[in-house]
């Protein structure tokens, strides 16, 4: 018996004891690959993970908690997990504040009687001579195979004596698989699971006809509330929330997903393509997919192609035959393509690891490649660099625009077959944004070889959002080879540094400065992709000292808005910035990278020899803004990187100490220095 049989009864009977879990659906349904808490390396674990699926049991704390497969099982809750097998979920509900016909009905739990009442009104549950039901009681092994037999039909071809009757007869019908069976010992939590999973997929009898019906309480026929489809998966779309599979008689089965899907033998949808499963229904909606024994699918990183052999080799060292005239190449979901042409190309070409899913198959004398999927992402490590376009109209296209795509063009159609997927999960196109790092497949090889005649379309777009906050403080280049580096990049978060070390394909931009404010964007593997400059920090400081080699400037000091930094002179402007960099002077300092190129001292608006007085109307600390006015009522207003120094005695107008905006006030006497109409520094009046 197949372990999905052992999942599926187990399923039906302790997820019948608790209760049913609702199966409602969305777009993107959640994936489930952990359905309890205790249950891992457990005999019954597949069968608690195919109940917990299908709403029949969702342990204490539901989906994800406890389960306690090692602890008994009560009469009253067993009547629960048979009900629920046979789909009498309602018809319990409805009788749920009716007594049921025992003497101890009191002593019932008020939550168990309508399922007590329809199992006792079936003949699946009997009391004890007394006319007591014992709802507290555990049922042992023997007393559940005996409700097992009941509830599927075949109680009157039972013979001979309790309770070995019940228990031979239950081992031939297969619900016994995977138990070890002591007649009079109590049950656990768990084997009740595999032998009502064993009893899901066991044949039902039809009594009246006096013979096997032809199904059994998965199949959909006998009206269990359940249905089940097993095949080989074509496709899934997450956004659509479907699943296609093929049956033995190659028939597509368009399926819709529910909201919460339990998956067992793979952990993510993708996966399950061409692959073969058996999948579940509960309300017409695919809630549990197990992946079958039967399935020969090979998956890795292609690393060779061996073509005058015949044969794929796989990063791990797995070698794989194929035959060129019959095994189907799908690259990035497009049809038609072939190993020793496309697959040989996308292989030389392709600037990032090909996966691939090999289906396997007979050949003539040996097992071969029937189909290999490949799917590769031809622009990867890239990022978004604006808002992605949401078409207005049906007509339109999506697209979206992205940085660093190895083909030409730089826009993507995005459709409604394309899969998204946001830090792993699946996601909408409205639910990018600007700056997040993307992997980008285009459909078939259209962007692995740089094909330029039209715009690609996405097969597949995996998004990331994670970023580090901070200030830019340095960033460090280190060489891998003569053609390959990278750097690492230090930046500070509440005084405190701290390091990333970016990606090879990052390039440190031009006008990035120290103190300016950053977000360094993540790729799939923790490395920094792309830094975006949140806020600049100020270009307008006061020379603090200078260092000289025969008269030219190696290396200026300067207070940069309250904080001491050193930086290298570019050599070309030694002698230039020897001319004009001199201590205590204000001015505009020019960077690239972390090389001084030019500064232009800003002198204080004077007429004739006097320094011009002007008063404070508004400063904005939070917004890093002053306006300042002359005696002529004329406004002047600074720019976000204004820096505010205070005399260092009276009217000596030498500069001091770094204030900044938050150390003026509304009236204050200040003198200032334009650039051009605006405030570019301010001395505060001692």
């Amino acid at each position: 018996m197949s372990k999905f049989r052992k999942i599926l009864v187990a399923a039906v009977v302790l997820s019948m004891v608790l209760s049913l879990v609702g199966t409602g659906f969305a777009a993107a349904p959640k994936v489930v690959t952990k359905v309890f808490s205790d249950t891992q390396g457990k005999d019954c674990e597949q069968a608690m993970a195919m109940l917990g699926g299908l709403g029949i049991y969702k342990g204490d704390s539901g989906i994800g908690g406890p389960a306690r497969p090692d602890d008994p099982i009560t009469r009253a809750e067993v009547a629960a997990v048979v009900t629920r097998m046979l789909g009498k979920e309602k018809t319990a509900k409805a009788m749920e504040n009716y007594a049921p016909p025992f003497v101890d009905s009191a002593k019932i739990p008020s939550w168990a009687w309508g399922y007590v009442s329809v199992a006792s009104s079936l003949g699946i549950v009997k009391g004890y001579p007394d006319g007591s039901f014992g709802p507290n009681n555990n049922v042992t092994h023997a007393e559940m195979l005996a409700m097992l037999v009941r509830a599927l039909g075949h109680d009157s071809l039972v013979k001979g004596v309790w309770p070995t009757n019940y228990i031979v007869y239950g081992h031939s019908l297969g619900l016994t698989e995977g138990v070890e069976v002591f007649a009079n010992l109590p049950a656990t939590r768990g084997e009740v699971a595999i032998m009502a999973a064993n009893a899901m997929e066991a044949d039902v009898y039809d009594e009246v006809a006096e013979k096997e019906a032809a199904g059994t309480l998965l199949t959909g026929e006998l009206r269990s509330g359940f249905e089940s489809r097993e095949g080989t998966v074509t496709k899934v779309d997450v956004d659509k929330s479907e699943i296609t599979i093929k049956d033995a008689d190659n028939k597509d089965h368009i399926e819709d997903l529910a909201s919460q899907v339990v998956l067992i033998g793979v952990k993510d949808l993708d996966e399950l393509v061409n692959l073969h499963v058996k999948a579940v229904l509960v309300s017409d909606k695919v809630v549990v997919i197990e992946v079958t024994e039967e399935a020969n699918v090979i998956s890795g990183v292609l690393d060779e192609i061996k073509a005058d052999k015949d044969q794929i080799v796989l990063e791990d060292g797995t070698k794989i035959d194929y035959d060129p005239a019959d095994t189907d190449v799908v690259i990035n979901g497009e049809e038609g393509f072939d190993v020793e042409d496309k697959l040989v190309k996308l292989l030389a070409g392709a600037d990032a690891d090909i996966t691939v899913k090999v289906v396997m198959g007979e050949g003539d004398d040996k097992d071969v490649a029937k189909v290999i999927r490949a799917e590769v992402f031809d622009a990867p490590d890239t990022y978004l660099k604006s808002d992605p376009d949401i078409a207005e109209t049906e007509d339109e296209d999506n697209t979206i625009t992205v940085a660093d795509l190895v083909y030409k063009s730089d826009e993507v159609i995005v459709d409604d077959d394309t899969t998204i997927t946001l830090d792993g999960d699946a996601a909408e196109l409205a639910d990018l944004e600007k700056d997040m790092v993307v992997y980008v497949a285009t459909k078939g090889a259209k962007g692995i070889l740089k094909s330029d005649t039209e715009t690609p379309v996405a097969f597949k777009i995996a998004a990331y959002s994670e970023a580090k906050d901070g200030k830019f403080v340095s960033a460090t280049k280190y060489r891998v080879s003569a053609t390959e580096y990278y750097y690492k990049v230090k930046y500070e978060v509440d005084d405190k540094d701290y390091t990333i070390r970016m990606s090879s394909k990052f390039t440190l931009p031009d006008d990035l400065h120290p103190g300016d404010v950053i977000k360094i964007v993540l790729n799939a593997d923790g490395y920094g992709r792309n830094i975006v400059q949140v806020t600049a920090a100020t270009n307008y400081v006061k020379i603090l000292g200078v260092a000289t080699v025969s008269d030219a400037v190696y290396s200026v000091t300067v207070d940069r808005a309250g904080e001491e930094q050193e930086y290298d002179v570019a050599e070309s402007k030694r002698v230039e910035v020897t001319a004009t960099a001199v201590p205590g002077t204000v001015g505009e300092l020019t960077l690239v990278g972390d090389e001084v190129t030019g500064y232009m001292p800003i002198d204080l608006v004077k007429k004739g020899d006097v320094a011009v007085e002007f008063t404070v109307v508004t400063a904005d600390a939070d917004a890093g803004v002053v306006t300042v006015k002359d005696a002529d009522g004329n406004y002047y207003t600074s720019g976000d990187d204004v820096v505010v120094y205070k005399e260092k005695k009276a009217d000596s107008k030498e500069v001091g100490d770094y204030i900044g905006v938050a150390g003026l006030s509304k009236g204050d006497k200040v003198y200032v220095g334009l650039d051009g109409s605006k405030v570019a520094w301010v001395l505060l009046k001692y």
